[in-house]
This record gives C-alpha cells, structure tokens and sequence, in this order.
C-alpha cells in the first residue's frame, strides 16, 4: 500500500501553473480557439477545434448528447486538463498564464458531480471564501432554495453531513454546491446540469435565483434542460467534438433541424414548392 501511495506522490501534475500570474484579467469575456483535447494520447480525440466566443457578461448554453464533451469543457477551463493544442482565454489572457489562485478567482463551477467535503455545512460553505459572514451563508442558501431544510436541523449550520455528503440528499447536495458558488460569486460561472434531479418546482425557482444572482457575470450553462434556455443569448449545440450549430434559441429551433432534433422536435416544415 505504501508503494502505491508513493508512485502516486511521485507522479508528475498533468497541469503546472505558474508561480505568479503575467496579467489578469481586466474584463471576463471567454474564448476557445482552435482547442483540440483527448484524454489518453492514444484515446479518442473529443474535441476537434472547437471555436467560440462568450463575450463579458453574455450568457451561453452548451448543449449535446452524453458523450458529446460537454463537461470536458469545464475540466479545460479550470484547468484540470490542458487542451493538446489550442487555447482557452479570459479577456485575452491565455488561462495558462494563470496563477492557480487567481484562475480560481475567476471562475465559479458547479460540476455535475459536486464534491462535498467531509465537515460542516458551514466549513463547506467557507471553502469558498473563508471571510464570508453568516449573513453571507444563509443569504446563498436562501437564494439555493436550502434555508428551511437548513434551519430545521438542529445544529443548522454547523450540521455534520457525512462523508462525501452522505447525510444529505442528491437534490440537497446540488443545492449546496450551488450555495457555495453564490458565495464564491466569480465573474465568469460554470453551471454543469445545475437544476439536475430536483422537482419542477424547486428547479425553477432555483434556476431563477441563478439568472438574478448572475446579471452582468459571464455564464456557461451546460445543461440538457429546456427550462429558461429562452434566457440565455446563444445556444451551441456539440456533437462529437464539433459545434454543429449556434445561435439563439429561437432562431435555432425555427429552422436548424439538428437542433430541433435534439430537443426532440420534428423537422421545420418546409414551404410548398413554387414554380
């Protein structure tokens, strides 16, 4: 066991971040250029050049299939991989360029597997901004529709939640990751499946409180949901690693048929053929 331990120690960090960053980021506009990536040299390639743009404060949703990429994307943006060839830029500045600090100062995620830690709710809530105050917590949880369940335990903030979070629900664990990204508060959020498992109810009102608490921030919706796509400025719909179509909601649905087909639609009618 202990040699195992230690060929993991002694493994090189697939991503090394500079000890200090060259420039920060003035504004948060994000782009992905010419960004290939594969997991394994000798894997399959996911993406193939992927291109686009989010510009300082838009909203865009990516969408796709499972398998299609999607949340390689956020692993790329937070640098837990590195694209094989491309870059990835905030406000002009090659995220490589980053500090680990600063890179997180950016960004806020919450991953469709959210991790939660093994203490507190509080402490779990702090990981994100260890001088956040209490009004601070229980204005996120309130905002994450988990205040009620919050306050009706006994120990409120200061509960236990088992390892991993076992003590808690799935939809309860989404909402907390999502609380503990209102209190990090970034300028550029990274939402993978973030209403995923909760009632149509409480997932409204939660993806509500996301679009209110993210007014003039830079998002990243990645979903598979139909719900509030409508708000967001563009949709970029992924397939094999390739955008097979872009634009707004509206537009996409009225006339591009790979789009309609994902949200499982009919092909557009066409109009009757004139001589």
């Amino acid at each position: 066991a202990g040699r195992r331990l230690m060929e993991i120690v002694a493994t090189a960090p697939a991503v090394r971040y500079p000890a200090m960053s060259k420039s920060l980021p003035k504004q948060y506009g994000l782009t992905f250029e010419q960004v290939c990536f594969g997991y394994a040299d000798d894997g399959p390639t996911v993406f193939e050049q992927l291109d686009f743009q989010v510009k300082p404060g838009g909203r865009v949703a990516i969408l796709g299939a499972t398998g299609s990429g999607k949340t390689s994307i956020v692993n790329l943006l937070v640098r837990f991989w590195d694209p094989t060839s491309g870059r990835i830029l905030i406000d002009g500045t090659d995220i490589g360029t980053l500090a680990a600090d600063d890179l997180r100062r950016c960004v806020s995620v919450v991953s469709q597997q959210a991790h939660i830690f093994s203490t507190s709710l509080r402490e779990n809530l702090l990981m994100a901004r260890a001088e956040a105050t209490e009004a601070d917590l229980r204005e996120a949880l309130a905002a994450a529709q988990l205040l009620p369940f919050v306050d009706s335990l006994p120990d409120g903030l200061d509960t236990w939640v088992g390892e991993a979070g076992k003590k808690l629900s799935g939809g309860q664990i989404r909402r907390l990751a999502v609380a503990r990204a209102f209190v990090h508060n970034a300028q550029i959020w990274v939402l993978d499946e973030p209403t995923e498992g909760l009632d149509p109810v409480t997932e409204r009102q939660l993806m509500q409180a996301i679009l209110e608490r993210t007014v003039g921030k830079t998002v990243l919706l990645i979903t598979h949901r139909l719900i509030d796509i409508h708000r967001m400025d563009e949709s970029i719909l992924i397939d094999s690693g390739r955008i097979v179509a872009q634009g707004d909601h509206k537009t996409l649905l009225a006339g591009e048929p790979r789009y309609r087909r994902f949200w499982g639609y009919p092909p557009a009618e066409r109009p009757p053929h004139r001589k």
